[in-house]
């Protein structure tokens, strides 16, 4: 078998859903997401998947100061991994564990906090809901709507 083939393979194997399995699509997360209150603004941008990856980057002003994140979700058939750098510091990955049109749930039980992410789009609303699992207490939720051009 040529050298090629083999890699086309390798290749289809690593990103082909299953039979009967859709890909995961998240596009519906892309674009600018704005939000702005007495307390500061929020934003968070996603670009579209290009080679299984969706690229995103969060900022946060308020009095308090100004900060930032790194984020990026790696697509592989209909499974992912959401991967966040707070301040562009060390990277924590996050496996999917639910996915539906609209909605997309990722965790990690071992880290600190946030131990699960979710996104969920509602109309013209992208919301983001950070918690600590089975501790709903401890729950941070960021709602944003697209930014003015």
């Amino acid at each position: 078998m040529k050298r090629s083939s083999v890699w086309v393979l390798v290749l289809l194997a690593m990103g082909a859903p299953a039979a009967g399995e859709e890909p995961l699509d998240l596009e519906w997360m892309v674009g600018d997401w704005c939000s702005s209150s007495a307390a500061g603004t929020s934003e968070e941008h996603w670009l579209a998947a290009k080679g299984g990856l969706m690229l995103g980057i969060g900022r946060t002003v308020t009095q308090k100061g100004t900060q930032f994140e790194f984020l990026r979700i790696e697509l592989a058939g209909n499974t992912a991994r959401y991967i966040a750098q707070p301040n562009g510091g060390q990277a924590t990955t996050f496996d999917l564990v639910d996915a539906s049109p609209g909605r997309v749930t990722f965790a990690n039980p071992q880290h600190d906090f946030p131990k699960r992410i979710r996104y969920q789009r509602d109309g013209e609303t992208l919301t983001a809901r950070v918690d600590g699992g089975a501790d709903e207490s401890s729950a941070l939720e960021f709602k944003w709507t697209r930014c003015p051009d």
